[in-house]
């Protein structure tokens, strides 16, 4: 015949259920979850289009005011694709203003400035410049080259030029700049006054 449960077995059963702690059932869960085949099976991998306009917008984005950390961080973003610029502006931390126009930022450009501090981890690092400050620093620097050798004579810009060019060899060459420095550059101004 049927035989019932007793009531030892069901307090047998119901010990079982009561000892068992609920990270036993998490950890048993997870180990399900490893063994089972993914839910949804992509057809095929996902290939970003680096032509499309909005690729095209954030690679153009210029990244300043940053740490050389965080600045390696924005890059791999842009990257990998995982960029994700700001639709409207954010606030800062120091002056509480809707005025950071950078994604990722947390303080806006001039707060960091003023506190020479990074624009996104707000720690007191070196900020490294950014490509477009760097660019514009290297235009100014030639513009001064060229306004220098314009005011001088034939003579001495030649012989500057020389100079200019033995320094870079010597550089290249592995040799100090001081051994360099033996054929300066001279003006002749005093040797013709006193053939005058």
């Amino acid at each position: 015949m049927w035989s019932t449960p007793t009531s030892s077995t069901l307090n047998g059963h119901n010990r079982l259920k009561t000892s068992q702690h609920p990270s036993d059932d998490h950890e048993l869960a997870a180990r399900q979850r490893e063994k089972r085949a993914p839910k949804h099976q992509n057809a095929f991998a996902f290939k970003h289009n680096p032509k499309s306009r909005k690729t095209e917008r954030i690679m153009s984005m210029p990244i300043h005011g940053l740490c050389e950390k965080c600045r390696k961080q924005i890059e791999w973003r842009k990257k990998y694709r995982k960029y994700k610029p700001l639709t409207q502006p954010g606030s800062c931390i120091y002056c509480h203003q809707k005025t950071v126009t950078s994604a990722y930022h947390a303080s806006c450009d001039p707060c960091a400035k003023e506190r020479d501090i990074c624009a996104k981890c707000c720690l007191a690092k070196e900020i490294v410049a950014s490509e477009q400050e760097l660019l514009a620093e290297h235009e100014k620097k030639e513009r001064e080259f060229e306004n220098t050798l314009e005011g001088m004579r034939e003579r001495d810009r030649r012989a500057y030029l020389r100079k200019l060019e033995k320094e870079k060899e010597a550089i290249t060459s592995g040799e100090s700049v001081d051994s360099a420095e033996g054929n300066a550059y001279e003006s002749y101004d005093e040797d013709d006054e006193g053939m005058q």
